[in-house]
């Protein structure tokens, strides 16, 4: 007996790149590729083992495949079969089998909308100041006392304006 279920993605990333993570993906999860129509298609297998009360080895094999069909340059759908021959309503290593799958499927969505989502931008329109906004721009004049006759010069001046003097 097996159990299986079918979940259909919209993907964000061009289909080639799509395909080229999720390998890679599965590929650190243990699946391994047993079939491959790259650029449409890959069928992966795992085989997952453990003991049970019994200490007896059980081993349990999934089989993923995963289907891509391009819709735009940056969006693909995709389709992915997932099997165990675990059946249904055999305890909690089925309903978790299904489970670490469901969830791998979507950190891989998640994983390719932060790598191939295009960032947003946000066209910012100027606006008038409001009357606290408003900036009082002012020039300030800076005077020198000339030190040979007292009157006031501006900064830059060499001579005094009013007796000639060296500043």
């Amino acid at each position: 007996m097996t159990t299986a279920f079918k979940k259909q993605m919209l993907l964000i990333g061009p289909k080639e790149k799509v395909m080229e993570v999720s390998v890679s993906y599965f590929g650190n999860h243990n699946y391994k590729i047993t079939q491959s129509g790259v650029p449409d298609w890959v069928r992966f297998k795992k085989t997952v083992r453990w003991s049970d009360a019994t200490k007896d080895d059980i081993g349990r094999t999934h089989f993923l495949t995963v289907e891509l069909e391009k819709i735009t340059e940056n969006r693909t759908n995709a389709v992915f079969h997932f099997e165990t021959d675990w059946a249904i309503g055999r305890g909690d290593w089925n309903k978790r089998s299904v489970l670490d799958a469901e969830n791998l499927l979507n950190h891989l969505h998640g994983l390719l909308a932060l790598r191939f989502e295009e960032p947003k931008t946000q066209i910012l329109q100027p606006t008038q100041p409001t009357e606290r906004e408003k900036v009082v721009e002012r020039e300030v004049v800076v005077k020198i006392k000339c030190r040979y006759c007292g009157a006031l010069n501006d900064q830059m001046a060499h001579k005094c304006v009013s007796c000639g003097g060296p500043m």
